[in-house]
C-alpha cells in the first residue's frame, strides 16, 4: 500500500525539462505514445488505427505485394502479428528489437498487427521474457482460439480486422502490483522523452534499483536504460519528421552531433540526413 501511495503521489509529476520538451515538439499522441515501428518504402501500403488509452496502443496493417525490405524500429512494445504466408495465415508474438534491423515482416505480402503498450500483453498470448528481445514466436493455436480460421476470408478490409479483434481478443490479465509499477515507469520515461535519470525514477518508486530493473526486464523485455534510450530515439524521429531538428541535441540530451548520428543510424539503419532526403519521396517511419 505504501508503494501504491508513492505512485499516486508522483504520477502527475513532470520535470521542468519534460515540460520544455513537450512544449517544443509535442510528440505524444493522447495518453498513449505514438510509437514508430517500421521504416518502409512508400511503395508499401500502411494503415493504422490508434487507441488513446488502455493496453492496446494501435492496430496496423502492411500490404507489401513486392515483399520489399522492412526495417524494424525499436519501440519497447510487443506486437501480435497475423501474416499471410503463401495463401496461409500464421500468427506471431514479436518482441521489440534493441537496434534497427531488417525484419521478416517484409517477407509477407500482408501483415495485420496489434501493438500492445510495454508490459501490457494479454494472457492469451503469454508474457515475453528478456531473452526474446527482437524475436518472433509463432502462436499456432491462436487463430483457432480466436475462432478466426473460418472468418479470415471475410476480413477483406482493415476496418473488418480491427472490428473483429476489438470484439474477440481477450485482454484480461490479473492487474498485479508489477503492472501498476510498469505503467508508472513507462509513463514517467515517456513524459520525460527518455531524459529522466534512472536513479531518480527508481527512487520515486520506493523499491530497490535491482528489483525495479529485474521486474521491468521481466515485464517489458528490456532494461530501464535501454527503454529510455529507445524513447529518446523515438522522439528524435518525431522531431526530424516535423523538421524541428535545431535544438534536437540539447532537448534529447545528446552530447554532440556525431554521437547522435551514430545512435540514430544504429536505431534506424539510416543516417538523419539520409532520412530527411529520402522521406520526401522514398522512405517513411510508421
Amino acid at each position: 500500500m505504501q508503494h501504491l501511495l508513492l505512485y499516486a503521489r508522483f504520477a502527475s509529476r513532470v520535470t521542468v525539462r519534460s515540460n520544455l520538451i513537450c512544449a517544443k515538439i509535442g510528440a505524444g499522441m493522447g495518453r498513449n505514445m505514438d510509437y514508430k515501428t517500421f521504416c518502409i518504402s512508400r511503395n508499401v501500403i500502411y494503415n493504422e488505427y490508434k487507441i488513446e488509452d488502455g493496453p492496446i496502443n494501435k492496430f496496423y496493417e502492411l500490404k507489401n505485394p513486392e515483399r520489399e525490405a522492412v526495417i524494424a524500429i525499436p519501440d519497447g512494445c510487443i506486437d501480435l502479428q497475423i501474416v499471410l504466408d503463401q495463401c496461409r495465415y500464421k500468427s506471431f508474438l514479436c518482441s521489440s528489437h534493441k537496434a534497427g534491423n531488417i525484419t521478416v515482416t517484409g517477407d509477407f505480402t500482408y501483415c495485420f498487427g496489434i501493438k500492445f503498450n510495454p508490459g501490457m500483453t494479454p494472457a492469451c498470448v503469454g508474457l515475453p521474457k528478456q531473452s526474446t528481445a527482437g524475436s518472433r514466436r509463432e502462436l499456432p493455436e491462436l487463430l483457432r482460439t480466436l475462432q478466426m480460421e473460418d472468418i479470415l476470408p471475410a476480413l477483406t478490409h482493415f476496418e473488418d480486422w480491427v472490428e473483429f479483434m476489438q470484439r474477440n481478443i481477450d485482454l484480461k490479465r490479473k492487474q498485479t502490483q508489477k503492472h501498476v509499477l510498469v505503467t508508472y515507469i513507462v509513463k514517467e520515461i515517456n513524459q520525460s522523452f527518455g531524459n529522466l535519470p534512472i536513479n531518480e525514477l527508481v527512487e520515486r518508486t520506493g523499491y530497490s534499483h535491482c528489483y525495479v530493473d529485474r521486474m521491468f526486464k521481466e515485464m517489458v523485455g528490456l532494461s530501464l536504460k535501454k527503454y529510455a534510450d529507445i524513447i529518446r530515439m523515438q522522439n528524435s524521429i518525431h522531431m526530424l519528421e516535423k523538421k524541428e531538428s535545431e535544438d534536437l541535441l540539447e532537448l534529447l540530451g545528446y552530447y554532440d552531433q556525431s554521437h547522435f548520428i551514430k545512435a540514430f543510424k544504429a536505431f534506424t539503419m539510416v543516417t538523419p540526413n539520409t532520412f530527411k532526403v529520402a522521406s520526401k519521396d522514398k522512405l517513411r517511419f510508421v
